[in-house]
């Protein structure tokens, strides 16, 4: 019996050992402080993906010429600073037609304008043309129209190229175009040689010809198009 108590003395001893070194349990939760340091680790690292903001390129309005009513008006039409600033582009964009109401495009389809070139000493615009589509295509006064057309555009104070007459190159040789008075002229032409489609005087301008003209467009009457032809 001896042995059986010293046992039951050691169980004992141990038991108060352990309830000695046992966690005590509270009611509540409480709150643990965390280090400085280790709260840095915890938070979300920042993101590396750079952000990019997409701008809609600059753009300026260009005087382009389409045909109302038979005659010439005026569309002011936004394009690009970059290709309002490049002849070759602006009458691309001319060539390229319009989606206004009631306007329509006398150059036909498939005019290319390969390349321009400005005589700042005479300020004339060579037009080079891909091929010869804009004589073959039309006749008559559409064709007089469609020359209208890339005069009108390429003289527009407006538009900024300094140009006050204009004339056209296919394959290295310059065209002879028709103007209102009738005849064809290898010389560099100007907005007089096609005043009779523009629906009101040109200052300087003299009509060439006798032509029933439709009443001033929108533009005309609103005095959109201040531009004197040279």
């Amino acid at each position: 019996m001896p042995d059986l108590r010293r046992l039951l003395a050691v169980l004992v001893a141990l038991g108060g050992l352990l309830a000695a070194c046992s966690i005590p349990t509270d009611a509540e939760p409480d709150t643990i402080a965390l280090d400085p340091e280790f709260a840095e680790l915890l938070e979300a690292a920042p993101s590396t993906e750079a952000t990019t903001t997409t701008l809609s390129p600059a753009t300026r309005n260009v005087s382009l010429y389409f045909v109302v009513d038979d005659m010439l008006a005026l569309a002011p039409t936004p394009i690009s600073v970059s290709r309002a600033d490049d002849l070759t582009m602006v009458l691309n964009e001319l060539a390229g037609g319009t989606r206004l109401e009631n306007h329509r495009n006398a150059i036909p389809p498939g005019v290319m304008v390969a390349a321009t070139t400005i005589d700042d000493e005479r300020d004339v615009a060579t037009i080079i043309l891909e091929d010869n589509t804009l004589f073959a295509a039309v006749e008559g006064r559409e064709r007089l129209r469609a020359i209208a057309q890339f005069v009108f555009t390429a003289t527009a104070p407006g538009n900024r190229f300094g140009v006050s007459a204009v004339q056209f190159e296919i394959e290295g040789n310059i065209r002879s175009v028709p103007t209102g008075s009738g005849s064809d002229s290898s010389a560099p032409v100007t907005r007089c040689d096609y005043a009779d489609y523009w629906p009101d005087p040109i200052p300087g301008c003299t009509p060439t010809t006798t032509t029933t003209s439709s009443p001033p467009t929108t533009a005309a009457r609103n005095g959109s198009d201040p531009e004197p032809a040279t």
